[in-house]
C-alpha cells in the first residue's frame, strides 16, 4: 500500500495519527518504514496490535526483512535478492509460521512461534546456510544443516533439559545456545573469518560473552533477570552489538567500526538507552516500551537508517 502510493519517499511520509510525533514516538502500531538504496536496505516493522503486517524489499545487492507481530494472523515475508536475503518471521499467537527463501549466494530463514506444535525449516543455499528454530512448546526441536563454506545452527527449546549445540565450519561458525530453564549457558565460539556467539538465558545470573574474528564479529546478550549485561566488540570490517534485557538497570553498548556497524538496543525498563557513530553505513534501532529517554545520534557519508 506504502510502495504502491509513495514509490519514491516512503520513509517521510507517516500515517496521519502519526505526523506530529518525534521520529522515537513513531514506534508504534502505525510505526511503517520502507527504505530503497542501491547498495543496501534495512526495513523493521514492529507492531504488537495490527493485524496485517507485511513487507517486501527489494535491494541490488543486500536485503533485510524482519516482521515482528505478537498479536497478528498472519505473518508472511517474501524476499528476493540477487546476494544476500533474510527473512524473520517472529509471531507469538499465530498458528502457522512459514519462509520459503531462495537466494545465490546466502540464506537466512529465522522461524519464530510459541505456540505452534511443529515448527520446520529447510534452507538450501550454495554457500551459506543458516537455519533457525524457535517453538516453546514443541516437544522436539531439531536442525540438520549442511554448507559448503558456512554452518549456522540454532537451538532453542524452554521445556529440554539440556541444549548443546557445537558446529565446525572451515570459513564461519555461528554458535547459539538458548535454555531458560538450565543454570549455566556458556558458548566459546572461534573461526578464523568469522566469529557469532548468542547467549539466552533468563535466569543465570551472569551472562557475559567476548568475542574476537579478524573480519567479522557479532555478540548477542539476551537476559531478563541478570543485573547486569554489558558487551565490548571491536571488529576491523564489520560490527553486530545487540543488547536486550527487561530487568536490567543500565544498558550501555559502545561499538566501533570502520566500514560497517549496527548498534540495536532493546530495554522495555531501563532509564538511558543511547547510540553510535560509523563512517560508511549505521543502522540503530532503538526499541523501549517503557523508558524515560531514548535518544539516537547517527552520522553516515553514505548511508543512515534510524527508527
Amino acid at each position: 500500500y506504502y510502495n504502491s502510493r509513495y514509490p519514491r519517499n516512503t520513509a517521510s511520509r507517516v500515517h496521519k495519527t502519526s505526523r506530529h510525533k518525534t521520529p522515537t514516538q513513531l514506534i508504534s502500531d502505525d510505526a511503517i518504514i520502507s527504505d530503497n538504496a542501491a547498495y543496501g536496505q534495512v526495513s523493521d516493522l514492529h507492531d504488537e496490535a495490527a493485524t496485517n503486517v507485511t513487507t517486501s524489499t527489494n535491494a541490488a545487492y543486500g536485503q533485510v526483512s524482519d516482521l515482528h507481530n505478537e498479536a497478528a494472523t498472519n505473518v508472511k515475508t517474501s524476499t528476493n535478492a540477487a546476494y544476500g536475503q533474510v527473512s524473520d518471521l517472529h509471531d507469538e499467537a499465530a498458528t502457522n509460521v512459514k519462509t520459503s527463501t531462495n537466494a545465490a549466494y546466502g540464506q537466512v530463514s529465522d522461524l519464530h512461534d510459541e505456540a505452534a506444535t511443529n515448527v520446520t525449516t529447510s534452507t538450501n543455499a550454495a554457500y551459506g546456510q543458516v537455519s533457525d528454530l524457535h517453538d516453546e512448546a514443541a516437544t522436539n526441536v531439531t536442525t540438520s544443516t549442511n554448507a559448503a563454506y558456512g554452518q549456522v545452527s540454532d537451538l532453542h527449546d524452554e521445556a529440554a533439559t539440556n541444549v548443546t549445540t557445537s558446529t565446525n565450519a572451515a570459513y564461519g561458525q555461528v554458535s547459539d545456545l538458548h535454555d531458560e530453564a538450565a543454570t549455566n549457558v556458556t558458548t566459546s565460539t572461534n573461526a578464523a573469518y568469522g566469529q557469532v556467539s548468542d547467549l539466552h538465558d533468563e535466569a543465570a545470573t551472569n551472562v557475559t560473552t567476548s568475542t574476537n574474528a579478524a573480519y567479522g564479529q557479532v555478540s548477542d546478550l539476551h537476559d531478563e533477570a541478570a543485573t547486569n549485561v554489558t558487551t565490548s566488540t571491536n571488529a576491523a570490517y564489520g560490527q553486530v552489538s545487540d543488547l536486550h534485557d527487561e530487568a536490567a538497570t543500565n544498558v550501555t553498548t559502545s561499538t566501533n567500526a570502520a566500514y560497517g556497524q549496527v548498534s540495536d538496543l532493546h530495554d522495555e525498563a531501563a532509564t538511558n538507552i543511547t547510540s553510535t557513530n560509523a563512517a560508511y553505513g549505521q543502522v540503530s534501532d532503538l526499541h523501549d516500551e517503557a523508558a524515560t529517554n531514548i535518544t539516537t545520534s547517527t552520522n553516515a557519508a553514505y548511508g543512515q537508517v534510524s527508527q
